[in-house]
């Protein structure tokens, strides 16, 4: 599992970045965070580009990146932050079929106030522009 972790980072940092100017950027200016850090303090996270690692569950009303594969198992929601895809990053099936069930990493904007379906969930990663599954 660090192996493929470490992987994974190696493979995030050398995704050819840039800034919004279009000039090529640090690779770490995307902080990495853990699901943990967004439940505990998710002001300091709201409205901040983030790359986070955790248990990716595509379904129906509750996408969502948990703590791990036994929060999810147990649909423990407040473990987790809902994800929503943008449609540049391909249909759900597409990604079900590709992530669903599955640890990945995953990069985009936190929102602290947007709680996914019927408020289950501890905040929401949008704007997804990275993901890659870690296992």
């Amino acid at each position: 599992m660090i192996a493929t972790l470490l992987i994974a980072f190696v493979l995030y940092n050398n995704s050819g970045r840039v800034t919004s100017s279009g000039e090529p950027g640090p690779m770490w200016e995307t902080p990495a965070v853990s699901v943990i850090n967004l439940i505990a303090a998710p002001d300091e996270f709201n409205g901040k580009r983030v790359f986070v690692m955790g248990y990716l569950r595509i379904k129906f009303e509750g996408t969502a990146l948990y703590l791990d594969e036994t929060h999810s198992d147990y649909t423990l929601t407040k473990n987790a932050v809902a994800v929503s895809f943008s449609s540049g990053m391909g249909s759900l099936a597409f990604l079900a079929k590709s992530y669903d069930s599955t640890y990945c990493a995953v990069e985009g904007v936190f929102n602290a106030n947007e709680k996914g379906h019927m408020g289950l969930f501890s905040g929401m990663i949008e704007d997804i522009s990275f993901i890659a599954r870690l296992k």
